[in-house]
């Protein structure tokens, strides 16, 4: 073989090696898949705001519901609500709280028929005077009387920027250093029986109740009934609309007794009822003596109640209720 042949070979055959070698060097390190990026940690819980603390008790309060009266405060926070007409045709409110209450009014005066409730419970009322056969019951009984007024005054505030009388307030603070100085005890719990009743009642979406030309309706929304006041959605001085799963609608006999329209509304004995509850009504009747407070009945027994406030509106026979 000529050997530029043997050299072009050689040649030939190291280029080979060549091109060979890279492929039989060391294996290469696979490439690691890339790390997962972390998941994104959970949002945090909206922190939850703490009940308000519980009073060891209960103590009424007489509020206002006067046009110039709206919006007033603490009327959502109480554990019952009892409505009915002052003079006139428009209702008061006697609010029961049961645990810490930072501002409750506008406060206004009592009638004889609100201060048996609260007498019922031994529960100290707050108010600003009253009727005379309302003071004459609260001095004569001798029981736990926080009237602005006459001898309580430190508990109570005015709020500059509303009009009198429509602008005076309190808070359970306040109420509870006047019950400690005047060694007064506290009233018992409103009693709400509670659980579940064992037969449907009708579906009622509605409540509306008129007194003269005041009105008042309970809407169910799906988890709770919203009130309105004339049509008008009732909300707070905080912007909290009223609410609650227990409305109790009662006739109660009423009668005008003096030149100033005072009232007489018998709330002892026995009469009809109408009571809702989470969207259903139950028909029934209501009872009560001079000493205790209401018992709501029906057909299959005792009325119970859902969680939340219970509100009781007191009609009479010229009233109107409608439900639909």
């Amino acid at each position: 073989m000529p050997p530029s042949t043997f050299a072009r070979l050689a040649a030939t055959a190291a280029l080979g090696l060549l091109m060979v070698l890279p492929g039989c060097g060391p294996t290469a390190a696979p490439k690691q898949a890339p790390e997962p990026a972390p998941a994104p940690a959970p949002a945090p819980s909206p922190p939850t705001t703490p009940a308000p603390p519980p009073l060891g008790g209960t103590v009424a309060v007489m509020i206002d519901n006067l046009q110039q009266a709206r919006p007033q405060a603490g009327v959502d926070q109480a554990a019952a609500v009892v409505e009915a007409l002052a003079e006139g045709p428009i209702t008061r409110f006697e609010v029961f709280v049961d645990h810490k209450v930072g501002k409750i009014g506008p406060v206004r005066s009592l009638r004889p028929y609100f201060a048996t409730l609260a007498e019922s419970l031994g529960a100290p009322a707050a108010h600003a005077g009253g009727s005379p056969d309302a003071l004459n019951m609260v001095r004569r009984g001798g029981w736990p009387d926080l009237d602005q007024i006459y001898n309580a005054g430190s508990a109570f505030w005015r709020d500059p920027h509303r009009q009198a009388p429509h602008n005076l307030y309190t808070s359970t603070d306040k109420l509870m250093a006047a019950v400690q100085a005047k060694g007064y005890s506290l009233g018992e719990p409103v009693p709400i029986p509670r659980g579940e009743m064992t037969k449907s009642g009708t579906p009622a979406k509605t409540v509306h109740l008129d007194w003269y030309d005041y009105s008042a309706s309970w809407t169910w929304n799906g988890s709770q009934y919203v009130r309105s006041e004339n049509g008008t959605p009732h909300v707070m001085d905080d912007g909290t609309r009223i609410e609650s799963q227990n409305i109790a609608v009662i006739v109660a006999p009423d009668r005008i007794i003096d030149q100033a329209g005072r009232r007489q509304i018998t709330l002892t004995g026995s009469g009809q009822g109408w009571f809702f509850r989470s969207g259903q009504m139950f028909e029934g009747t209501w009872s009560r003596t001079s000493t205790g407070w209401f018992q709501f009945s029906t057909a299959e027994g005792p009325m119970k109640w859902a969680e939340g406030p219970l509100w009781i509106e007191i009609i009479s026979s010229s009233s109107w209720l409608s439900v639909s």
